[in-house]
């Protein structure tokens, strides 16, 4: 999980694609993202109106792109995206039980342990106060 923290100062153009907005651009700091990938849940904390430090913490692979997992507003308040370990653990299971099937897992293992290093993640933003906000 990668964390990048400074004053959040641009959100590029946004299409939302079912429950995730793409933003073409984040500036976060001097630090520029592009093609960045957040939940609609967890998009309305993104303020470029707030005064202070904004932290996001992002993961991703060249599958599922990069995607923004969790938010410490200027306030202090964390916000991550809740999901389910079990879900995760499932897919993982499935995804390497599908490599013999064409390589077809091979395809699927990278997003799925992302996915699954992030949930290692979520519960460590549980331990620090973090407010869970589901997909």
């Amino acid at each position: 999980m990668r964390s990048v923290t400074g004053r959040l100062s641009l959100l590029g153009n946004g299409i939302v694609a079912g429950k995730f907005s793409k933003y073409s651009v984040v500036k976060i700091g001097d630090i520029v993202l592009n093609n960045i990938h957040i939940a609609e849940s967890l998009d309305s904390f993104l303020n470029v109106h707030a005064q202070g430090d904004t932290t996001i913490y992002w993961n991703g692979n060249w599958l599922s792109g990069r995607q923004i997992r969790a938010i410490r507003t200027p306030s202090g308040d964390l916000y991550y995206l809740k999901r389910s370990i079990l879900f995760v653990t499932f897919f993982v299971v499935f995804g390497i039980l599908t490599i013999p099937i064409l390589g077809f897992g091979l395809l699927l293992l990278p997003a799925l342990l992302a996915d699954f290093n992030y949930c290692l993640a979520a519960t460590e933003f549980k331990a620090q106060g973090g407010i869970p906000i589901p997909l």
